[in-house]
């Protein structure tokens, strides 16, 4: 049984002494958790970092045991990097008018729309070159025979393509803190696992795993690159623009 009525309750409640507070001891506490806040993210990047190293590694020596070690140890998708968390608006505003070029490709439309409009198959965001900056990924094209990543940094207030590459039955996988984008290409069986680099402006290609028998050892990697495509419960796909707003 109740030893108040409810008004004879909050009568007491309101006549039960106040704890101090100290403002002093609140304030570092609320600077104690900014700074984790700040620092969490670039730990988890150069952890992301030297993960990656060392499944390259892993993965020139064929290593399968490693691969898959090093390979569990990453997130399926790569977080947010730090050049794409410190985008300016401008250079956010830039590389949304190029993403908003395009449309997505709705489920089951194909037919009304023909076959040779080029769809907006997703967009990725991630600093190729290391120097601080995002770069801009669009992936364009009617079809897997056609499909191109295209590539775009910010320049003088506008996004500005300097190169593009087939991207048909590829994945991008993030490499943070360093000048290499890895890309993963397979079909039909074959498998292939590349370093890209830009070398004045160009990209460079190394292949460091590959399998003609990807059925027998196929490699699923991951921190793959967000492709900001989501999907509704028809399985409509809508742009995500979360990270250029």
């Amino acid at each position: 049984m109740n030893k108040y009525s409810d008004s004879e309750f909050e009568s007491v409640a309101l006549r039960a002494p106040k704890r101090h507070v100290s403002w002093t001891k609140t304030f570092f506490m609320l600077l104690a958790c900014l700074l984790l806040l700040t620092i969490a993210p670039v730990r988890a990047q150069a952890g992301t970092k030297q993960t990656m190293q060392k499944l390259v590694t892993a993965l020139r020596q064929n290593n399968t045991a490693q691969i898959k070690k090093y390979n569990d140890m990453l997130p399926e998708t790569a977080a947010t990097e730090k050049a794409v968390r410190k985008m300016s608006a401008a250079q956010k505003a830039a590389y949304k008018k190029i993403v908003k070029e395009h449309y997505v490709m709705p489920a089951n439309t194909i037919q009304m729309v023909g076959l040779d409009t080029q769809w907006l198959w997703g967009y990725f965001l991630t600093d190729i070159d290391n120097d601080g900056s995002a770069e801009l990924i669009t992936e364009i094209g009617t079809c897997e025979a056609d499909v191109c990543y295209h590539f775009y940094r910010y320049k003088k207030g506008k996004a500005v393509e300097f190169a593009d590459m087939p991207a048909g039955h590829s994945a991008l996988v993030g490499f943070p803190g360093t000048k290499y984008l890895i890309y993963v290409w397979a079909h039909m069986g074959y498998e292939s696992i590349s370093l890209m680099h830009l070398e004045k402006g160009r990209f460079k290609s190394e292949t460091i795993w590959s399998s003609r028998k990807a059925w027998d050892n196929q490699i699923s990697l991951r921190n793959m690159l967000y492709d900001h495509i989501k999907y509704d419960r028809y399985y409509d796909p809508h742009v995500d623009l979360k990270d250029l707003k």
